[in-house]
């Protein structure tokens, strides 16, 4: 008696993703988390569950984190605007979408599909070894320690002596 296979069938494996353990493979699980995280951030007309055209936008800026950022789809750069047409399916009205969610391992494939290619012309404005901005500019002071010295005084008493001579002598 044969027993059912506990390995996923090949067939449900994208062709470009290779075939190793998961845990071997944390960059590409890494970015198709973000980009699906991305797409749902993005999603906030209706319907529910399905990009548009300037929701596209809206994730192409948040996944860049601002770097490519256009609040309307005419403004995208054209390869990510053709990228959008290739990756999206119609929806009854005849309108351009990408789904935001996979409920069968074949669109969970389309999707890992369409965010890879996505993330590959991404890559064409932002090499991928090029870090992207943490977090927005802040006009607060950091709080790590420079090594400029200052040319104010310090307040805090140093445990240092000074080499400069004192004007009032010692007791």
């Amino acid at each position: 008696s044969s027993e059912p296979s506990l390995i996923p069938s090949s067939s449900l494996i994208p062709s470009f993703m290779p075939t190793m353990e998961p845990s071997s493979m944390p960059t590409f699980l890494s970015d198709f988390d973000l980009c699906k995280k991305f797409l749902d951030r993005a999603d906030t007309t209706s319907p529910v569950g399905q990009v548009n055209a300037n929701e596209y936008a809206v994730f192409i800026s948040l996944w860049t984190r601002g770097q490519i950022d256009e609040d309307k789809f005419i403004f995208l750069p054209d390869d990510l605007k053709v990228e959008f047409r290739l990756i999206s399916k119609w929806d009854e009205d005849g309108r351009l979408f990408i789904p935001t969610t996979a409920n069968s391992a074949e669109e969970e494939a389309y999707l890992s599909d369409a965010c890879a290619s996505t993330l590959e012309i991404i890559h064409r404005y932002i090499p991928p070894d090029t870090p992207m901005p943490s977090q927005l500019p802040t006009s607060l002071p950091s709080y790590n320690p420079t090594s400029m010295p200052s040319s104010e005084p310090s307040i805090v008493p140093s445990s240092e002596p000074s080499v400069v001579p004192s004007s009032e002598p010692s007791l």
